[in-house]
C-alpha cells in the first residue's frame, strides 16, 4: 500500500464546505491543530462540543471524535478556519497513538517528498488520511479515491 500525498489549493474548511460526505465513514477523527493552537481543550467552540457530544473527547489536547459528527459541527464559527489539522481513522485509534508529523503550514510544492516517517506512523495507527492547511491544503492518504477526489475538488 503507497501513501499519496499532495497539495491542493483549499482549505479545510472549504473542503468540508463542499465535500461534505468526506469524514462521514470515518469512525474517528483526531484533530490536532485548529488555527495553529494544538491544545485544543482551551478552544471556546472544541471544548463546546466535547461538552454536548458524550462521544468526543480530549487527547492528550486533540479533539477525538467521529467523523459524521465533525461534518455536521464544520458550519460552526471559529473551527477550520486555517491553520487546521486533523487525521481520520476507520476506528477510534489506541492509546498513545501521538501525533508528531504535521501536515498544516506552508506546502513544499514542486516536491512529492513526504515527511519523514509519515507512512510509517499511518500504517501503524491505523490512520487513513490526514489533512493539513495553512497556504493551501496538504494530504496524505493510502486511499486512492480519496486522492483524486481531493484533487479534482480544486
Amino acid at each position: 500500500m503507497k501513501l499519496t500525498t499532495g497539495w491542493v489549493d483549499t482549505s479545510i474548511g472549504d473542503l468540508l464546505g463542499q465535500l461534505s460526505h468526506l469524514l462521514d465513514p470515518f469512525g474517528a477523527v483526531l484533530v490536532t491543530s485548529v488555527d495553529s493552537t494544538t491544545d485544543l481543550r482551551h478552544i471556546p467552540v472544541v471544548s463546546g462540543i466535547v461538552r454536548r457530544h458524550p462521544e468526543c473527547r480530549f487527547v492528550d489536547g486533540a479533539l477525538l471524535a467521529p467523523g459524521a459528527l465533525l461534518t455536521r459541527a464544520v458550519h460552526l464559527p471559529s473551527l477550520f478556519t486555517g491553520f487546521d489539522e486533523l487525521w481520520c481513522f476507520d476506528v477510534c485509534p489506541g492509546p498513545g497513538v501521538g501525533v508528531r508529523r504535521r501536515l498544516a503550514g506552508p506546502p513544499s510544492q514542486g516536491t512529492d517528498d513526504e515527511p519523514a516517517g509519515l507512512a510509517d506512523w499511518m500504517r501503524a495507527s491505523g490512520c487513513r488520511l490526514g489533512l493539513g492547511d495553512g497556504f493551501g491544503m496538504s494530504y496524505a492518504t493510502f486511499d486512492e479515491e480519496i486522492a483524486r477526489m481531493l484533487e479534482r475538488s480544486v
